[in-house]
Order: structure tokens, then C-alpha cells, then sequence
């Protein structure tokens, strides 16, 4: 067998377990709410969609493309052992008259962009 093979079999493998390891789960119907692009005042954000993907963008973090898992208390989006884990604090509701849909996580105001 040839070098050239050696190498490729667990290069092969490594990208196998790298793709399962990013699986995602798409949203529940109950958790569509949460599903779009949130920004705080000081300019983070983070996106979540109906797949179950996830992105975040803070102050010396930048997560994309990570797995997004909600439950009754936190939001969590993060990949291989990097994460940012926000605990809701108010719910998604949006403004009967001006249409602004916002939540509170961890204290912070976050609007629907």
C-alpha cells in the first residue's frame, strides 16, 4: 500500500466524524419564534435558522454554521467545544403596533433584524 493511500483512509475518517459531529435539529413549530437574525445595542448578533444552524457574533467570539438547541430556559449555539449559552429572560413578542419583534436574553434587549 502506498503512502499516498495510508494518509487518505484517516484524512477520510477525520472528515466523516467533523461532518457528524455539525449535524444540526431543525426547530420545533414552537420554537420557530426564536428562528432569524437578533442584534443587541452594542452591535453582537446572532442568527438563528429553522434548520437548527447557528451563528454568533460578540465581542471576541465569532461562531458560523454552529448547532442551535433551545429549551424551555436557554438558547445554546455553539460547534467542537466552542458555545455561547443565553438564558432567556423574556420571551420573542412583537409590538402589535409597530411590528418590532424583540426578546431578552441574559438581561439584554435584543431586536429582529
Amino acid at each position: 500500500m502506498s503512502i499516498r493511500k495510508i494518509l487518505i483512509i484517516p484524512i477520510f475518517a477525520l472528515l466523516i466524524s467533523l461532518t457528524n459531529c455539525t449535524k444540526s435539529t431543525p426547530l420545533t413549530k414552537q420554537q420557530h419564534k426564536y428562528a432569524g437574525q437578533w442584534q443587541c445595542d452594542d452591535g453582537s448578533y446572532f442568527v438563528i435558522e429553522y434548520s437548527g444552524k447557528g451563528d454568533v457574533k460578540r465581542s471576541g467570539m465569532t461562531i458560523t454554521g454552529g448547532n442551535t438547541t433551545i429549551d424551555s430556559s436557554t438558547i445554546v449555539i455553539g460547534m467542537m467545544g466552542i458555545e455561547q449559552t443565553y438564558t432567556i429572560t423574556k420571551e420573542p413578542i412583537t409590538d402589535s403596533i409597530h411590528g418590532i419583534t424583540t426578546m431578552e436574553l441574559d438581561g439584554v434587549k435584543y431586536i429582529k433584524i
